[in-house]
């Protein structure tokens, strides 16, 4: 199971350069996130960015600025519940509220099954995501056996029914 998960997060990023989505997901704490979603917005992909992390939003918004970003364009979380990494539901609301048919969700390489799993199955199928996976520089395989866990740790629990009791990072 694990060469399996390091090999598909290794050799099949294929990001979907060519669809236009009404929003743009970014997903954690991790700014390489941030600035790819900042681009990818500059570039026209979509006209809004959801960022649900745990940062602090002033820290955000100095990112934004060295970035020339336009800030209205960015949501910051205010969903929030008792649950501090449950970013699959914050963003369901999210994509309620603005009544969203279509995503691109930028993320780790190594996270994107695990995000992929928990998003479709909090939100409506008739919405479309477009993953958009970020890939490291730098092999990191601590990293990669960390959410392969985390991934095993929520295929179980949506097997179980439990899949809404966890509250893992995507850090």
């Amino acid at each position: 199971g694990f060469f399996y998960f390091f090999h598909i997060t290794n050799n099949n990023i294929s990001n979907d350069d060519r669809n236009r989505t009404e929003a743009i997901i970014i997903w954690g704490n991790d700014l390489q996130n941030l600035y790819t979603g900042t681009q990818l917005l500059k570039l026209g992909y979509s006209n809004i960015v959801f960022v649900t992390n745990n940062a602090d939003e002033e820290v955000l918004r100095e990112f934004l600025n060295s970035h020339n970003a336009v800030q209205e364009q960015f949501v910051f979380n205010k969903y929030r519940s008792g649950k501090k990494y449950d970013y699959a539901h914050f963003t369901a609301e999210f994509l309620k509220e603005k009544n969203v048919d279509s995503a691109r969700i930028v993320i780790n390489t190594y996270q994107l099954p695990r995000a992929l799993q928990q998003l479709k199955s909090t939100i409506s199928s008739d919405i479309e995501i477009i993953p958009h996976p970020i890939s490291q520089k730098k092999q990191d395989s601590y990293r990669v056996f960390k959410e392969y866990a985390k991934y095993t740790l929520v295929l179980i629990a949506s097997f179980i029914g439990k899949e809404n009791d966890l509250d893992l990072s995507y850090s």
